[in-house]
């Protein structure tokens, strides 16, 4: 029995339990009713327990745990264990201290045995009822969201299966057609970059495809959405300048102070031996091929990854992965090519989860590709291996 107190009484009023009680009711309920302290992490309940008092809150907080897992938490004016006295059974979940609390303990059992005092027991039944309704509710939308999570998470491990064995074997035919060139016909080298790796892409694009069909995941969520087409294009150009610039800067300095590029014009095109029409057809071929490439790495790709990793920094492994992956098809082409597009890579795989659309990155990537490698050839800046 607890000690009658003005603030015991409407601590009690205030709960949802006893508010509809009137106050000579709460003075009677004070006989069946124990204030028992718990410290930090002490059991109030067991899972298990032969017991069916049940427990209210009146300070500090607790956790409810099933099988270890956490369920709920209480605070003070909640309550738990009627169900063990509802049902005549062993306690089916643990009640455990976060904190300091003071608990407000009390049989259903002697207060519905009481003839004086069942009113008081049929009063408070309806709310013991609507709590259990609410719970199994909250238990009906858990149980749903956690089957919602799992089938996301098959989908995405499904998605990523189909995705690593489409990669598989187009790496497989890309490589292996490498070892023919490197061994058997070093005269086709010279026709790699024109004709074999652009080709390769084409290929990888044509897969891509195929997988974006059979996902069954929107066409945004890889990226191909027209919301805000206009805007994005804008912020990919806008994005691009300083890079633009940064790599204008880097070829300027390099023919002012290398004494061996002093004659080397400012423009790729302005050179003598550099035929018009052969430059401008390699480059709308070259910018062609860059909506499929950022189909295939930022669409694909870093889409899937980000989609199949966990944790905070899921958003980053999925860009590293991602261009970590293309950049091994640029090595045999030239490896500062293969450095360079990791590089822009990263900014490109932000500008993608920044924008969630392709058209940014895609107009950023012809904008900043054409200017650095086709307009300021910036390759032809590095030493030859007979000059290194």
């Amino acid at each position: 029995m607890v000690k009658e107190s003005p603030e015991l009484l409407l601590f009690l009023h205030n709960s949802d339990l006893f508010s509809d009680l009137s106050p000579d009711q709460l003075s009677s309920l004070l006989p069946y009713l124990e204030l028992v302290k718990y410290t930090k992490g002490n059991w109030l309940l067991r899972e298990g327990e032969a017991t069916d008092h049940l427990i209210m809150i009146r300070s500090g907080r607790a956790e409810v745990l099933k099988n270890g897992a956490n369920m709920d938490l209480l605070r003070p004016g909640d309550w738990a264990g009627e169900m063990a006295h509802l049902e005549d059974v062993v306690r089916s979940a643990s009640v455990r201290a976060l904190e300091d609390t003071e608990v407000i303990q009390f049989s259903l059992r002697q207060l519905k045995q009481s003839p004086q005092d069942r009113l008081i027991y049929d009063t408070i039944f309806p709310r013991l009822i609507h709590k259990i309704s609410a719970r199994l509710r909250k238990t009906g939308d858990d149980l749903i969201a956690l089957l919602k999570e799992r089938l996301e998470l098959t989908l995405a491990r499904n998605q990523i299966s189909k995705t690593i064995i489409y990669m598989m074997i187009l790496f497989t035919i890309f490589f292996n057609i490498i070892a023919i060139y490197n061994n058997y016909a070093d005269f086709l080298k010279q026709t790699f970059n024109l004709v074999f790796l652009p080709s390769s892409i084409f290929l990888f694009g044509t897969g891509a495809v195929r997988l974006i069909r059979k996902s069954g995941y929107p066409l945004a969520f890889y990226g191909i959405t027209t919301y805000h087409t206009g805007k994005i294009i804008i912020q990919g150009i806008l994005a691009s300048i300083p890079i633009i610039l940064l790599l204008s800067l880097i070829k300027w300095l390099a023919i002012q102070s290398v004494p061996s590029l002093a004659t080397e014009p400012f423009f790729s095109f302005d050179r003598t031996n550099i035929i018009p029409k052969a430059f401008w057809t390699a480059s709308i071929f070259y910018l062609l091929l860059i909506p499929i490439q950022e189909l295939v790495v930022r669409g694909v790709l870093q889409s899937s990854f980000r989609n199949f990793f966990q944790g905070p920094h899921r958003i980053f492994h999925a860009i590293l992965s991602s261009n970590i992956l293309f950049e091994v098809l640029h090595i045999e082409s030239n490896l500062f090519l293969a450095v360079a597009n990791f590089a822009l890579g990263i900014f490109w795989g932000w500008l993608y989860e920044y924008q969630k659309s392709l058209w940014g990155v895609i107009c950023s990537h012809i904008l900043i590709g054409w200017w650095g490698f086709k307009a300021l050839d910036l390759l032809a800046l590095l030493p030859t291996p007979g000059e290194m």
